[in-house]
């Protein structure tokens, strides 16, 4: 009898790893359906910059709903219809049950951080959570099924590349490649990493922490997006000018890959195949931001005809 099954997935390669497990058993009529839980959106003002709660919800949910996309693109197989759904809720397991509940899945398939699979008995633990309150058969990985199924993931000076923007598509030797031309950075939180108008000397991939990108207006500046881990800027660094469209500001202490624009460039005169996925990555990114744009400004004339017209 055909299944559906939800995978919830956080952006880390362990709830990822989960899928091929699941995709081996899979048969025609089955259907699996991605899931990821983002927050709420509430407005914050941030060493001065203030950020609607409209703008961070649709941000965060764009950018979830892409990288569903991108997992859906890369992992499904020929068995089996897949597809996604993005769940705000202000409790991961609340969100993972209720998309269970509503979407009717027969069984959702998760990972648990814990070694021993205990993770279901554990205070706080996001399984045990889901466990208790979804209608749902819930079949919990740990890392050690993981290992035993999977090869090892990218890894450079204790951190994972794998799930950079810059490098969908690309495959561990050529991820290596460039991440061999960088170097790691710590920047404080209130300092800022380029100034809009400035020619960038370097690309940064955001290892941990939160940046905010803003552009300079009449009334100040405005903030843009939230950059966090695996987003790169500035984007503009890739092309022929150089010059930064925005001002980029850590909210929070950021740990960083620097890698220069002119080695970057360098490399990818060298390897036209890495170039070619470098640049189709940078055009997919600059598409996708556009649209995030568009989205915001949409929603922000939206809510100010209501308030006229009220």
């Amino acid at each position: 009898m055909p299944q559906k099954i939800m995978i919830p997935l956080d952006g880390s390669s362990e709830a990822e790893d989960v899928i091929p497990l699941v995709r081996g058993d899979l048969t025609s009529g089955d259907e699996v359906f991605l899931v990821q839980v983002i927050p709420p959106g509430r407005t914050q003002t941030i060493g001065g910059h203030v950020i609607l709660g409209s703008q961070v919800e649709e941000g965060l949910r764009a950018e979830a709903q892409r990288y569903l996309q991108t997992v859906i693109r890369r992992e499904a197989g020929e068995a089996g219809s897949w597809y996604s759904d993005v769940v705000v809720s202000g409790s991961v397991p609340e969100g993972i049950a209720l998309a269970a509940n509503q979407s009717q899945a027969d069984v959702i398939a998760m990972y648990t951080h814990d070694r021993n699979l205990l993770g279901r008995m554990m205070k706080g633990s996001i399984a045990r959570e889901v466990q208790r309150t979804a209608s749902t058969e819930v079949r919990i990985f740990g890392p050690r099924e993981l290992t035993e199924s999977t090869g090892p993931s990218v890894d450079a000076n204790g951190h994972e590349f794998s799930h950079v923007d810059l490098f969908r598509g690309m495959s561990v030797e050529q991820i290596q490649r460039v991440v061999g031309l960088g170097h790691r950075i710590q920047v404080s939180a209130g300092e800022k990493q380029g100034q809009g108008g400035d020619v960038a000397e370097s690309l940064f991939i955001i290892l941990s922490g939160e940046a905010s990108l803003s552009a300079r207006s009449d009334i100040g500046e405005i903030t843009v997006r939230i950059a966090g881990p695996g987003e790169s800027f500035p984007l503009a660094s890739l092309l022929e000018s150089g010059t930064m469209i925005t001002t980029a500001e850590a909210l929070t202490d950021l740990d960083l890959l620097a890698i220069l624009r002119a080695d970057l460039m360098a490399l990818s005169s060298r390897e036209p195949e890495i170039g070619m996925r470098i640049y189709s990555n940078v055009a997919q990114m600059f598409a996708n931001r556009y649209s995030a744009t568009l989205t915001q400004l949409a929603i922000g004339a939206e809510r100010e005809l209501r308030e006229q017209n009220a």
